[in-house]
């Protein structure tokens, strides 16, 4: 057997399905421009180039399949940004069409993984946040590589609010900001799962793969990641996000300019 094989798959699903409502802009969020780039391709070439380095550096896990997750209506306008954006890995992504919920379409990402086994980890992102810190994914990977019986893990931010529970806009009680979190993606499972992520009914409570486990009774672990790492949900979003990968573009230029000066 060869070392490749040898070493655990990661794939991951990228959840592109959504309309967008209420981000305006008239076209599905994934679509909309930012600095010139259709928010989708982010996500896109992040997650390509990520497992790009795993495949070729690391000696215990190596690319797996990457899919897409997309509304039926906009499978093609997908499929171009693919060949666009990656376009060394346009044969190889799998474009699926999403389910009626975001616990549907992760479904049938997860249910389109043709490399995978009990010891592979597949990753659920949503493309409505662009940017991920490699650190991060970097972090939420060695989880798994230093527990082999995990079987979920998520990335999380921890709360810097003060946070109230609240029942029709009246106060009921304050929570312990120590023990909240903020939830990000992407978030992991072990191939181990995937038949029982499969064949457990689509509910409407499943509105994450963390909500997901407390109901299945599923132990999770959390990964403490950027703030960074921002879901575009309202217009102000886009504004703020715009600006953010503006600046992280002018670090990497600045980077690539004083690197060739040494």
């Amino acid at each position: 057997m060869s070392n490749h094989n040898k070493r655990r798959s990661i794939s991951v699903v990228l959840l592109s399905g959504g309309i967008g409502q209420r981000a305006g802009g008239g076209q599905p969020k994934q679509f909309i421009e930012l600095n010139g780039r259709p928010v989708i391709s982010y996500s896109l070439s992040r997650f390509c180039h990520w497992l790009d380095k795993i495949e070729k550096q690391d000696s215990q896990f190596r690319c797996g399949n990457v899919v897409v997750v997309g509304h039926a209506d906009t499978l093609n306008e997908t499929k171009t940004i693919i060949n666009q954006t990656v376009p060394l890995w346009s044969n190889r992504i799998i474009v699926t069409i999403g389910g009626i919920t975001r616990h549907g379409s992760s479904m049938n990402g997860v249910a389109a993984i043709q490399d995978c086994n009990f010891e592979s980890v597949i990753l659920i992102h949503d493309t409505a946040r662009p940017y991920v810190p490699m650190a991060d994914l970097d972090s939420l990977l060695d989880v798994f590589r230093q527990e082999q019986s995990l079987q979920i893990a998520s990335l999380v931010t921890a709360s810097t609010e003060t946070l109230v529970e609240a029942e029709n806009n009246k106060l009921k009680k304050g929570l312990d900001r120590d023990k909240v979190f903020n939830v990000k993606t992407p978030q992991a499972l072990l191939g181990s799962l995937k038949t029982k992520f499969l064949s457990v009914t689509d509910r409407a409570e499943f509105t994450d793969l963390l909500r997901w486990a407390e109901i299945q009774n599923e132990a999770a672990q959390l990964v403490i990641g950027s703030s960074l790492n921002m879901k575009l949900t309202y217009f102000t979003d886009f504004q703020v996000m715009q600006l953010l990968l503006q600046q992280l573009e002018l670090e990497e230029s600045k980077k690539e300019v004083y690197g060739n000066q040494q």
